[in-house]
């Protein structure tokens, strides 16, 4: 098991930067959530979160494993030069398109499938020839890479060419060459050319070859078979201009690559002499093609005469195996729960958010005429009877303001038994029952007597009640409560 960071533009400092963003959030979360007033349910909220925080970088972290495969490697060694000027665009293969063919490079994208096909186990090397040569893949059995490289082939982009000949690639195939007879003098090299030969250069290759002192009779000595294939019909064809990322509408017409200095299309006739004379002093044969009838089959060229020794060999290659399809799950699982319980939360606080009954112009219930009473639960009610016990029961209504007596908490309305408090509060005090919550309003009142009808809402009018002493007032008063004198 290795880690292998997913994010390839920023690697391991990226996934260290997430890593401590995540653990400041964890960190500012848990200030609220995991205090010791907490609700008891927020602890397995951030657990959760923290959960989920370790989830991501773990899959930023990418847990992979190397490929490593076992495979029969080939002593055949496969180079390829492939030439995709301007002139490999010529409108000549099969009849062209207006006759269900294509360009040359349809003919060599063709071709080269059935090399690679031909040597499944063989390592392949690519040079790619237009204004310049360039190995584009060195050798490998990589068989996937092979096979893209093929299928993406192009030709140059026409803006971009400036002229070409065959001799742009001999330094680089020269160079790779002798090092595979030094350094695997036992691998069998095979070379296959694919061109239409056609120089635009003014020699200027040519030159550029021979003042390194390179040519291709000097590769006969470390070749061991191949072919050159070439390209094109005698007549040669248009060709079509071409730019990276250039789309036509079907009904649109094709333009042309134009003779210097003219406006008509240019016509490119393949150079099938240089071709044959490449092919002769690297001691290989030569095979024309145009994808009529008259082509040979591609065993002609694909059939070496070399002999094909396998072996068993380990190779690793630089992609990974990543696991993170559990890790994902896991995330996804998470992240519903989170979800959900956002969904809950969000749900609590519309409900505790709805607004409150309404209420009288006191603050205090409208009674029960208005369907509720405000005064703490289970208060009393009524003020207090002689001999000093309290008079009313828990629930009954009248109850005096709401807890901490601001009347804030609405209480259902329950009637005062009867309608009325009875009587007058007799004589000396108001006995040792605590109004509770709540704050006798008002003024005083007259004559120690509640009057006989209903007491609006719970609530006893007044301040205080006169002609009484004792050592507790009545809580916000002013009134003294207790015993009879």
């Amino acid at each position: 098991m290795s880690f292998e960071p997913m994010l390839n533009a920023g690697g391991w400092p990226l996934v260290v930067l997430i890593a401590v963003a995540l653990a400041g959030a964890l960190a500012w979360s848990g200030y609220w959530l995991l205090r010791a007033d907490a609700d008891p349910g927020s602890r397995w909220t951030w657990g959760r979160r923290a959960a989920l925080a370790m989830v991501t970088v773990l899959i930023l972290s990418g847990p992979s494993v190397p490929v490593t495969e076992t495979r029969p490697m080939s002593n055949i060694e496969i180079y390829l030069v492939v030439d995709r000027t301007g002139s490999m665009a010529a409108e000549d293969w099969a009849g062209g398109p207006d006759n269900g063919g294509g360009t040359r490079l349809d003919g060599v994208r063709q071709d080269l499938t059935a090399i690679r096909d031909a040597f499944p186990a063989a390592r392949f090397s690519i040079i790619a020839l237009d204004s310049a040569a360039a190995r584009e893949l060195p050798l490998t059995s990589d068989f996937d890479a092979v096979t893209s490289w093929i299928n993406s082939l192009q030709q140059e982009p026409t803006t971009k060419s400036s002229g070409s000949s065959l001799e742009r690639a001999l330094p680089q195939l020269t160079q790779d060459l002798k090092s595979s007879s030094e350094n695997t003098p036992e691998a069998a090299r095979i070379v296959y050319i694919l061109s239409d030969g056609e120089a635009t250069d003014d020699g200027v290759g040519a030159s550029e070859a021979k003042a390194a002192g390179v040519s291709w009779s000097q590769l006969s000595a470390v070749v061991d078979g191949g072919s050159v294939l070439g390209y094109g019909t005698p007549e040669g064809a248009h060709m079509r201009e071409f730019e990276v990322g250039q789309t036509t509408a079907p009904d649109d017409e094709p333009k042309y690559i134009t003779e210097p200095g003219t406006s008509q299309p240019a016509v490119s006739v393949p150079d099938t002499k240089e071709l044959q004379t490449v092919a002769s002093d690297m001691g290989l044969p030569y095979f024309q093609r145009t994808g009529g009838s008259d082509d040979v089959p591609t065993k002609d060229f694909t059939d070496v005469n070399v002999q094909e020794v396998f072996s068993d060999g380990r190779e690793r290659s630089n992609r990974y195996t990543y696991f993170t399809w559990p890790l994902g799950l896991a995330a996804a699982v998470l992240l519903i729960w989170e979800l959900a319980a956002l969904v809950r939360a969000d749900r609590a606080a519309a409900h505790v958010t709805r607004p409150a009954a309404a209420t009288g112009p006191s603050g205090d219930a409208a009674g029960a005429s208005g369907g509720s009473a405000r005064g703490a639960a289970g208060a009393a009610g009524a003020v207090g009877a002689p001999g000093g016990s309290a008079r009313g029961t828990a629930g009954a209504a009248g109850a005096v303001g709401a807890p901490g007596g601001d009347g804030s908490m609405p209480i259902p309305v329950a009637a005062v038994p009867g309608g009325a408090v009875p009587g007058a509060v007799p004589g000396g005090a108001v006995p040792g029952a605590v109004v509770p919550g709540g704050i006798v309003p008002g003024g005083a009142v007259p004559g120690g007597v509640v009057p006989g009808g209903a007491v609006p809402g719970g609530a006893v009018p007044g301040s205080a009640v006169p002609g009484y002493g004792g050592s507790r007032g009545v809580p916000g008063s002013g009134a003294p409560m207790g015993g009879m004198r």
